[in-house]
């Protein structure tokens, strides 16, 4: 149980972008290149993913601990690189309970593989969040599509596609409801 909480609060992230996507597309400006609404896109997108393979109730208890401890110790390894982020004594609480617990841990996939095993077309959609988000040559400049048709519709938000955000945003949505089906089935909702 020592990383359900963590495991909530990725859900709690989730929900952080979605609020967010929605203010900016309330608030839309005018036409212009702004990868924001794919970075929320994407975090939705990661989180959403990471919260339903540590909960994934298709695997046994063991494995599932296994994968919170993996994940846990990650983020050890991670802040080990910048010492100030937790107090040492909170560290060593942490990996005193990580030692406490007999499962093998199960480092997390990277988010290729993640957005592979949940949906079909799943490493497209992360690789085009990660282009835009990233600036990439490949997704930026097809980007800067017309803002307007011909007929004065506007067919762009921001400098983007319309086409793209509706075509990135039913994806993510999906590994959203994923996410909540699989926290309210660990939980027994």
């Amino acid at each position: 149980s020592f990383a359900v909480p963590g495991a909530l609060g990725l859900l709690q992230g989730a929900r952080g972008n979605a609020r967010g996507l929605a203010l900016l597309y309330t608030h839309a400006g005018p036409p212009l290149v702004d990868p924001a609404p794919f970075e929320l896109m994407r975090g939705i997108w990661e989180k959403a993913l990471l919260a339903s393979w540590l909960l994934d109730g298709g695997i046994p208890s063991p494995k599932r601990v296994g994968r919170l401890k993996g994940w846990v110790e990650q983020g050890l390894t991670r802040d080990s690189h910048s010492p100030d982020r937790l107090p040492s004594d909170t560290r060593t609480s942490i990996r005193e309970m990580l030692d406490e617990c007999p499962e093998k841990p199960i480092r997390p996939p990277g988010f290729v593989d993640l957005s592979t095993r949940y949906q079909s077309a799943g490493e497209n959609v992360y690789r085009k969040l990660s282009g835009l988000l990233h600036g990439r040559v490949w997704s930026v400049i097809p980007a800067f599509a017309t803002a307007a048709d011909e007929n004065g519709q506007v067919v762009a938000w921001r400098g983007y596609p319309l086409s793209l955000h509706r075509e990135l945003a039913e994806p993510v949505a999906n590994a959203a409801e994923l996410s909540m089906q699989t926290v309210n089935s660990y939980f027994g909702k």
